[in-house]
């Protein structure tokens, strides 16, 4: 006899996806687990390396429910099988202790994950197009209430906007979604659901909101593991989010990298346009609430580049909503703090070598008689993790001033602070090391002793340091601090590599 096939699908999303362990369940339909690297198509949740992906299809193999398990670092799921309660029992391996994971006790531990499934589930989404349809680029809203009756049981949403309870006796139940908050809600507040079994699973009504004040919630990053002098292929890794708590959508968003001049871009796994300035625009189209958009870049490291030498790059998120630029005034030890309203000025460094000098300059790019400075602003000037000038500018709109230090080899920083209402958190600052025809004075690795200009969630600079050979336990940690005892202002976001 000729086997024939009676179905078949193709699950995951546009990075590998494995299936390592299929069962039949009691339903007639199938639950599967494996790996998967994607966080897009049939995939959602994913927590980043590769997680466990569990998924349960119908007798026709559609898919009933999925769910990504594990932490930031690798999850290998390796078998799984139902057990008695209707549940699952899933076991692999994990290298992460964050997420889902807890307890791991170096490197990679079994991991064994029990999996309670809800006869009743519904979904509340962000329903851009108001049809009350959840479409395939609507994502779930997480930490809405809804009130099930008779019983006035409350359920909340969880991070992929689910609600669930576990059973109810046969009945007809009614649901209704919490009207108080700022959301808009486009399906009606009040649905109803049957039970007929309750050892079957039911689906329960699903809700469509929009957010009546919408705002994205950016976050960009950008990391380059290894820099290598006259290496090829070396990748530089980009992702833009549009975070799952956000309201609103990033419409037309775009990434701009700007690369240090000793790194060459050869290609990119997305389309770019070259802005000149080693800076290139790459389009991403428009990111709802939990999208995200990865790629990475191939380049090449001068054969210039020194051993020891920093090398950075910056990646910027646009467009920019102001809801999302959250002021934290800034607060310095031994400075009097402006006490005026924002000035509209805003300040910007940059830093160069030309010859034996060392120059800085700080620009006001605020309009003209619009964007005058209407205070001094502090400026800090360091020579190896060394605190040598404090000064303060007072600027117009346009306005520049500029500073320079004879050079031998040193990594000279400077720091100017904004106004303390500027919107955001933007600490410009600038660095220049190796200037100069002697460099003797030069202490490698300085550059990342002080926080970088990267506190805003639309904004990530990395600044990595040129190495030889590859060392799989190289770790670090930005900023390191100044002095021995490694001084880190209050407040200061610490990143790790």
């Amino acid at each position: 006899q000729v086997a024939v096939i009676e179905w078949q699908k193709s699950l995951g999303g546009s990075n590998t996806d494995w299936a390592y362990s299929i069962q039949q369940t009691t339903d007639g339909g199938y639950i599967v687990a494996g790996w998967s690297q994607s966080n897009d198509g049939d995939v959602t949740g994913n927590h980043g390396g590769g997680d466990y992906w569990v998924v349960k299809l119908d007798v026709s193999g559609n898919i009933s429910w999925q769910k990504s398990l594990g932490g930031s670092n690798t999850d290998w799921a390796y078998s799984i099988q139902q057990t008695t309660d209707g549940g699952y029992i899933v076991a692999g391996y994990s290298e992460s202790n964050d997420g889902d994971v807890t307890g791991n006790h170096g490197t990679s531990d079994y991991w064994i994950v029990k999996l309670d499934v809800a006869n009743i589930a519904g979904t509340v989404y962000f329903d851009s197009d108001l049809n009350c349809v959840q479409d395939t680029n609507e994502y779930g809203i997480e930490g809405i209430n809804l009130v099930i009756n008779p019983g006035n049981i409350v359920v909340s949403t969880n991070y992929e906007g689910e609600w669930w309870i576990d059973s109810l006796p046969i009945g007809t139940y009614t649901v209704t979604i919490d009207s108080t908050t700022s959301w808009f809600i486009t399906c009606p507040l009040t649905q109803s659901f049957t039970v007929t079994n309750p050892n079957l699973f039911t689906p329960g009504p699903s809700f469509g909101i929009l957010n009546n004040n919408p705002c994205s919630e950016p976050d960009v990053s950008i990391h380059m593991p290894f820099m290598r002098p006259c290496f090829t292929d070396q990748k530089i890794y980009v992702s833009a989010c549009n975070q799952n708590t956000a309201t609103g959508i990033m419409t037309a968003a775009y990434v701009d990298v700007e690369l240090d001049s000793m790194i060459t871009l050869n290609s990119a796994t997305l389309a770019y346009t070259s802005l000149g300035n080693y800076t290139y625009r790459f389009q991403l189209g428009d990111l709802n609430p939990g999208q995200c958009v990865d790629f990475n870049i191939s380049a090449t490291v001068s054969c210039s580049a020194v051993l020891g030498q920093t090398l950075c790059m910056k990646a910027n998120l646009y467009p920019v909503d102001p809801c999302v630029l959250d002021t934290i005034p800034s607060v310095i030890t031994g400075v009097t703090p402006c006490t005026l309203p924002w000035d509209n000025s805003s300040l910007q460094v940059e830093g160069w070598c030309q010859n034996d000098t060392v120059y800085f300059s700080i620009t006001n790019t605020g309009d003209f008689g619009n964007g005058d400075m209407d205070c001094y602003s502090p400026v800090f000037v360091y020579m190896n993790d060394t605190l040598v000038m404090i000064d303060s500018v007072l600027l117009q709109g346009q306005q520049t001033s500029y500073y320079s230090f004879a050079a031998n080899g040193e990594t000279w920083i400077l720091n100017a602070e904004q106004h303390p209402l500027h919107p955001g958190n933007s600490h410009p600052n600038a660095h220049v090391e190796l200037c100069g025809s002697d460099t003797t004075g030069w202490i490698p690795g300085s550059v990342n002793n002080l926080p970088l200009d990267d506190a805003d969630p639309v904004v990530d600079i990395y600044c990595g340091v040129v190495t030889g050979s590859y060392d799989p336990n190289d770790k670090n940690g930005f900023p390191k601090g100044i002095t021995d005892d490694h001084i880190i202002r209050p407040n200061q976001q610490l990143q790790y590599t």
